[in-house]
């Protein structure tokens, strides 16, 4: 089972950092406050990091913070998975949800569910943010459901403000709907509802065969008419023949015509071909023009695309940052808030001074007591004690006497004196020390060796204040260049000859117009330097442009050698001489340390010789470390043995003392027996006193741990200034990512104008591809035609050859006739060649139909018999969707049986448990439901809850009717109202398939009185077996406060804006 075990919130609303107490797998919590001092805002919480659909994460933001400050909070809840279910995972699950908003729209949240078997030391960690398509946020609800088991909306763990009293209010369509949801009834509604839509649809595909089988029908017998009609064509064989035989001799006489006018139009349509040909030419040539205009705009663009990747880069490396210093910034936050929890438990400041100057007065006089005491005791016991010591020393002198003497002989015969061996330890140590002062010289002489070795191997010759112009430059976006990285001294050039440029060897070259020079080194705009010539070296100097340089450095190269020229022309006002800078304010020396940086050999030479130098330096370091290793083991070892010979020196010197040992020894026997005696009475007395004193001084230890704790709190306020630093860190940062950023867009802005030139040049080249498909399309279309007058031409002297054909087919098949017609014609019909081709179309058809009467009267049967085996399907279609219906009007009514039965046993289960329940406070009470449809047709359903006090001859009614008219005085009260929904809510409860091991109550007992809220309560705890979670606005009597194992008060002071929570209890007497 989960158990809540811990509620940690931070930045919500205007609580600060808390952290609350719900451990105990049965023991109830209540959290108490008055109204709108933000007891429900624990609820949102829970249901906010349990993903609740019912939360709003917005209104756990302070209303007090400005609309356009970043608002963040964090939320964990705390689990331990313990009793006789458990989930297969570890002891302790921890469920958190992080906020942040940055702007009035955008609220970022990320949930984290963290496991291990001991409280806050996770062992896995799984992170769940918006759009991840493995670790989103429906698989963190999914989770919820499925392994934990504590999805607050599917199980109805938490119910929010309000919720669990709003039955008897709710209109009783609206409570069949949660009633609904929570058996799982509105699936089973769904699909009645879902096979009544199949009926429908089913009966109007009935409606829609039968009429298209009408529709069918009266097709049918249109064909029956066709087929009558062919019997006709057999008369029409004399008309036919004739129209036909004088349409073709017109048209054998108009195709001659067409066929000479064709020959004309093609002459003239391939004139125009030649001059579309000739216009194409120019197009092709334009096309290239514009292509070569294109690639020069691309290569533009991908050096800005470059240019806006690097920044980007940037970017991300400092919001990785931000990331960083916002994790410091929140553990530090989140150690000031355990503090304050920890304060939060003690006495005030008033109370705990009050109550250790109390005790320090009573231990004061017992003290004085005491001591008075203890001064008589201890000089008893001193005398005793220091007699004791003497004995003791003399019977251990006397012994060791015996040995010594020989020991301390031998050893001064060896070493002389003690004087003697601390002179040899003091010579010694101070060789010691001046090998120690050559060793440090030594290693930061081999540290600046190997150093320069790494920046000469690495090429890295910039000097320190040269690495932070560039960093700074870098950050602002504009290229700069060390003279050193543009020129160079040639093979040719002596070591001597660099000397006449320290003055100017360390310049910075920047390409830009307008800077600020970040340090005091010689800073030069590159834009600004006018070159008087195209000059690559400058021979008598030694000095020329870097041959590594790409085509794109070159031009900064020789900007900077012309610059360099200029010192040493005569009309220079600026000139160098012996290697120092002169102009008319004054002179200016080297930049920075000797070194050779612009010369290649002088470069190779310097790393050959700092081999050398390196390699003597650790020789040197390993000789003086020996040394200095033997020389401190001699001197530590004579240390050791000067002790020894100060003691055989003293040995010597008290040879008179031991003569009058034996007789001090007596003596001092008979002063213990006298004090012992008298050391027994004194330690009663003592004993007395100082238990009286430990009982003060108990009580006095236990404020003055709660005085450290206020004192350590102030402590604290310098990590409250370290917070604030880390504050204004990230406000700095935050100000550089948006420099950056602005950056970022205008290389973009540049890069989108680009893009829209090459864009334009593409639109251009298309235009012109166009037009030269134009082109194309134009000279193809008048090639077309061309095609099509000699096509036409062809068609003409084939239907000329045609025609001759048709009419000699014609007179052979009817020569009499064609005999006979030509003596009758005279000449020609008037008629033009559309008029002569209808005609012969129209004799034709009739001669051909007349001719061929057996084809005709072979289709039309088979056309009417396809038509009527057509009918005859939609005929077996109509009945087939009349058995459909009827299938489904029976799954209808079967679903409907199947609501109706469920229904009515879910709500006869619960109206069981609400009879009992009611019962036990003088009630009666039922439960019943209803369904109706509407005038839309809509299925309305309704679930009634009815309740009436003991003796009452009333009608019941549903508890949510109210008086007519707005009147009062009919139905419950109040309280009793809220006693309804409460004990209805509980029978809901009994009758769900969950088993979780807390429930969540807001408002739970707000509207009943002393006595009923601690019988339902109790009735509560009785049937649900579960943890509860209570949050009321009421003070209570003890007996119902009794229930409560831990409880909490929550306040809201208004003068200062700030929420808080008090623990007030943590056992219950009564359970």
């Amino acid at each position: 089972m989960m158990i809540p075990w811990r509620l940690n919130i931070a930045g919500v609303r205007d609580f600060p950092p808390q952290s609350i107490d719900l451990s105990g797998e049965m023991e109830h919590i209540g959290i108490l406050g008055p109204n709108g001092s933000g007891k429900s805002t624990l609820s949102f919480c829970m249901g906010a990091v349990l993903h609740s659909g019912k939360v709003d994460i917005s209104g756990l933001r302070s209303a007090n913070l400005p609309a356009e400050q970043m608002w963040k909070a964090n939320i964990s809840l705390l689990f331990k998975n313990d009793g006789l279910l458990k989930v297969d995972a570890p002891k302790f699950i921890q469920f958190e949800l992080q906020i942040e908003q940055t702007t009035p729209q955008t609220i970022a949240r990320e949930y984290t569910i963290s496991s291990g078997d001991d409280q806050d030391e996770w062992e896995e960690q799984t992170k769940f943010k918006s759009g991840d398509r493995v670790h989103g946020f429906s698989a963190y609800k999914k989770l919820l459901q499925t392994k934990y088991h504590i999805d607050p909306d599917y199980y109805y763990l938490i119910w929010y403000q309000n919720e669990v009293n709003q039955f008897s209010e709710m209109a009783p369509e609206e409570r069949f709907r949660i009633f609904s949801e929570m058996h799982g009834i509105d699936k089973i509604q769904k699909n009645w509802e879902e096979s009544r839509e199949l009926v429908k649809e089913a009966e109007t595909s009935l409606e829609e065969a039968k009429f298209q089988q009408e529709n069918r029908k009266f097709q049918l017998n249109l064909q029956k008419q066709k087929l009558n009609q062919y019997n006709d064509n057999q008369k029409r064989l004399q008309e036919g023949f004739l129209l036909y035989y004088q349409a073709l001799s017109v048209l054998i006489s108009k195709t001659q015509d067409e066929i000479e006018r064709c020959i004309e139009d093609e002459a003239l349509i391939q004139e125009k071909i030649d001059e579309v040909q000739q216009q194409l030419v120019e197009y092709d040539s334009k096309q290239t023009e514009q292509k070569q205009e294109l690639i020069k705009c691309q290569n533009d663009r991908g050096s800005l695309e470059q240019q806006v990747l690097e920044l980007q880069k940037t970017l991300n490396q400092l919001r990785d940052e931000q990331q960083k210093l916002k994790g410091s910034y929140e553990k530090l936050e989140k150690e000031l808030a355990e503090i304050r929890n920890e304060i939060s438990r003690i006495p005030d400041e008033t109370t705990v001074e009050r109550e250790l100057a109390n005790g320090q007065k009573e231990m004061e006089r017992l003290d004085v007591l005491i001591q008075k005491q203890e001064s008589r005791l201890e000089e008893i016991k001193n005398s005793i004690h220091q007699a004791n010591i003497e004995v003791t020393a003399i019977v251990y002198a006397m012994k060791q006497d015996e040995t010594k003497e020989i020991k301390v002989r031998q050893l001064l015969e060896l070493y002389k004196s003690s004087h003697a061996i601390e002179q040899k330890i003091e010579k010694l140590d101070g060789a010691v020390s001046n090998e120690k002062d050559q060793l440090k010289e030594l290693q930061n002489l081999l540290a600046e060796y190997k150093q320069e070795e790494m920046e000469l191997k690495q090429n890295e010759l910039s000097s320190p204040r040269q690495k932070k112009a560039k960093q700074y430059f870098s950050r602002a976006g504009i290229e700069a260049f060390t003279l050193r990285e543009l020129v160079k001294l040639d093979d040719s050039a002596k070591l001597s000859d660099e000397k006449i440029f320290d003055a100017i060897k360390y310049t910075m070259f920047v390409n830009s117009r307008k800077f600020t020079p970040p340090n005091d080194l010689y800073f030069v705009s590159l834009p600004m330097v006018v070159p008087d010539g195209y000059i690559t070296s400058i021979e008598e100097y030694h000095l020329s442009i870097r041959d590594d340089l790409s085509e794109q450095i070159v031009p900064y190269a020789v900007k900077a050698l012309s610059w360099v020229h200029s010192f040493f022309t005569e009309n220079s006002t600026v000139k160098i001489e012996n290697g120092s800078l002169w102009d008319e304010k004054g002179w200016r020396g080297t930049q920075e340390e000797q070194r050779c940086i612009l010369s290649v050999q002088a470069v190779q030479e310097r790393l050959s010789k700092l081999t050398g130098l390196i390699g003597e330096s650790e020789k040197k370091i390993e000789k003086t470390t020996t040394s200095i290793r033997e020389n401190e083991e001699m001197a530590r070892n004579l240390r050791n043995i000067v002790g020894d010979v100060k003691d055989a020196e003293a040995f010597q010197a008290n040879e008179k003392h031991r003569v009058l040992r034996q007789t001090r020894y007596e003596s001092l026997m008979r002063q213990i027996s006298e004090d012992t005696a008298a050391e027994k009475e004194e330690t009663l007395l003592l004993n007395d006193f100082n238990t009286k004193r430990s009982e003060v001084k108990a009580k006095w230890d236990l404020y003055l741990s709660f005085k450290k704790k206020w004192e350590k709190f102030a402590e604290e306020k310098e990590k409250i200034n370290q917070l604030y630093q880390l504050k204004d860190r990230l406000d700095k940062l935050e100000r550089q990512i948006q420099d950056t950023k602005n950056l970022f867009e205008i290389r973009s802005e540049e890069y989108d104008h680009c893009q829209d030139q090459c864009s334009s040049l593409q639109k251009s080249l298309k235009n012109l591809s166009e037009n030269i498909q134009d082109g194309f399309k134009g000279k193809k279309d008048l090639e077309r035609q061309l095609g099509q007058k000699t096509e036409d031409k062809e068609i003409q002297q084939n239907a000329y050859f045609l025609y001759n054909e048709e009419i000699n087919d014609l007179e052979k098949m009817a020569e009499a006739k064609v005999k006979e017609e030509r003596e009758k014609m005279a000449e020609l019909p008037s008629w033009n060649i559309s008029e002569a081709r209808e005609f012969r179309e129209n004799g034709k058809a009739m001669f051909t139909h007349a001719v061929n009467e057996k084809d005709i009267d072979h289709y039309a049967p088979e056309n009417y018999q396809k038509m009527k085996e057509a009918y005859d399907q939609l005929t077996h279609e109509v009945n087939e969707s009349q058995n459909l219906l009827t299938r489904h009007q029976e799954r209808m009514e079967q679903l409907r049986n199947d609501l109706d039965s469920t229904i009515s046993g879910k709500v006869l289960l619960i109206n069981k448990h609400f009879v009992t329940y009611i019962g036990q406070f003088g009630f009666d009470g039922e439960i019943d439901w209803d369904m109706h449809e509407d005038k839309k047709g809509t299925t309305r359903y309704y679930l009634y809850l009815k309740a009436r006090k003991y003796g009452h001859r009333m009608t019941m009614e549903d508890v949510s009717v109210k008086a007519r008219g707005g009147r009062q005085g009919v139905g419950l009260s109040g309280g009793e109202k809220s006693l309804v929904s409460l004990l209805y809510a509980l029978a809901l409860l009994q009758t769900i398939q969950t088993n979780p091991s807390f429930i969540v109550l807001d408002e739970f007992d707000s509207a009943l009185d002393e006595g009923r809220k601690v019988k339902v309560f109790d009735l509560y705890v009785k049937e649900l077996g579960r943890k509860m979670i209570i949050l009321t606005p009421k003070s209570h009597d003890k007996d119902y406060f009794s229930r409560f194992h831990k409880a909490y008060i929550i306040y809201h002071r208004p003068d200062v804006l700030e929420s808080g929570i008090m623990k007030v209890r943590r056992k219950a007497n009564h359970l």
